[in-house]
């Protein structure tokens, strides 16, 4: 008989090889048979769920933007400190974190030549952008930021402090551990309740 295959099983442990071996060469060194050799399969059974080394990738990086769409999406906005939570899901806090964060810059420079790389970043950000967005209403609605904000400008200023914060903190560890990260965001958030 047969055996049976879980196909989503199967990408999904495909694309956690696939995020071990970008951390190891990054994207352009990422190569079927290292994958296929990281995930414990044959570059037949890859080819078999991915056409080439372009949908792969794209698949890996959909993986690793989803977990933390999904994360994100479990947030109640209208609970206090929502937007913090937001923040603390993101941000390179912690060793799986971090990883997320190391995958997520090495497809930056891919994306550059990449219209389907590009078009997932773009989607990634505007999706982050717009659940910061619904935080920051949720918790003007509530008296903890200031009603004067304007909630679309203070996403995008979360963001680019996320980025800041996380591409400082991927590079230097040392001077920038989770709680000099998170005493940033805590500054920032003192601010938007100001």
């Amino acid at each position: 008989m047969p055996r049976v295959v879980d196909a989503g099983q199967r990408r999904a442990e495909v694309a956690e090889a696939v995020r071990r071996v970008i951390i190891r060469n990054g994207v352009t060194g990422t190569t079927l048979r290292d994958v296929a050799g990281e995930a414990g399969y044959s570059t037949g059974v890859l080819t078999h769920y991915f056409p080439d080394k372009a949908a792969l990738l794209l698949f890996a990086l959909q993986a690793t933007t989803g977990r933390v769409a999904e994360r994100i999406a479990r947030i109640d906005p209208n609970k206090a400190g929502a937007l913090g939570a937001v923040i603390e899901e993101v941000l390179p806090l912690d060793e799986q974190r971090t990883v997320n964060w190391l995958v997520w810059l090495a497809f930056w420079g891919e994306a550059t030549g990449d219209q389907a790389l590009a078009a997932e970043q773009r989607a990634h950000y505007r999706g982050f952008r717009g659940r910061c967005e619904e935080m920051i209403v949720a918790a003007q609605a509530r008296r903890e930021f200031s009603p004067e904000l304007d909630a679309g400008d203070e996403a995008d200023r979360v963001v680019a402090l996320v980025d800041g914060i996380a591409l400082q903190a991927v590079f230097d560890r040392e001077r920038w551990p989770a709680d000099r990260q998170r005493r940033f965001v805590a500054s920032h958030l003192a601010e938007l309740a100001g």
